[in-house]
Order: structure tokens, then sequence, then C-alpha cells
């Protein structure tokens, strides 16, 4: 991804062409501290660049760790909640939908970012 973010950067300082927009990441109550991300049906948040991870998930993705008493030691370290087995199924009821619709949002998250092929490789390969 940032492979994809500095070909942009690039283009858009030599060539003048912008980089693509995403939305921004939605709040899910402003006025809260620490301020947090609204959440779509599986966990994960809404907005912002948008992955293959968060489009065709397998996991709730979570931006902040739990702490240690009275410190911030691990606030900021991310971890991933894994679905269940059972909730994969309903899902994506076989592995070939679920390599499909990643291989699907792959091509659009290319397309829509213009993103260098190595990038895209990347993101495919969280199908296999």
């Amino acid at each position: 991804m940032l492979d994809g973010a500095f070909a942009n950067l690039d283009d858009w300082v030599t060539k003048g062409i912008a980089p693509p927009h995403a939305s921004r990441l939605m709040v899910a109550d402003p006025n809260a501290w620490p301020v947090g991300a609204a959440r779509d049906e599986y966990g994960n948040p809404i907005g912002g660049v948008r992955t293959p991870n968060v489009d065709v998930p397998i996991a709730t993705y979570v931006e902040r760790g739990p702490t240690v008493h009275n410190t911030t030691e691990g606030y900021y370290a991310g971890y991933d909640i894994p679905f269940a087995p059972g909730y994969l199924k309903i899902l994506y009821p076989t592995h070939q939908e679920y390599v499909n619709k990643v291989t699907a949002d792959v091509r659009n998250w290319s397309t829509n970012t213009g993103s260098p092929s190595t990038t895209v490789r990347s993101l495919g390969s969280n199908g296999r």
C-alpha cells in the first residue's frame, strides 16, 4: 500500500495528477476521548482507505490494544479478532467464493488507486 501512496505522491508532484481520494474515517462520538471510529456490521472502521482486508473481512480490526494499568503501553498497538469458523462459512460458503470476492475487490482497489502491480499482488495474497 505504501508503494501505491508513494507512486501517487510522485505523480502528483511531477505530473500534477492528484492522488485518489478516500472518504474520511467516520467518528463514532466526536465528544468522546479517546475518539473512536464508527464501525460497520463487521466491527471494522467506516471510511478511510479501504483494502480487501476490510472490504472482504475475516476479522474485526481494532485500532487500540488493551492498556497496562495507568499507562499508555499497548494503547496504540492495534490487533484483530478473527471471525469464528461458522461465521466465515455464512459470509463465504466456499473458499472459492471468498477468493472471488477478494480478487474483485483487489481489481477495484487497483483501478481506483492506480497502485503498482506489486501492491496489488500483495493485497491479492489475502485470498490464498
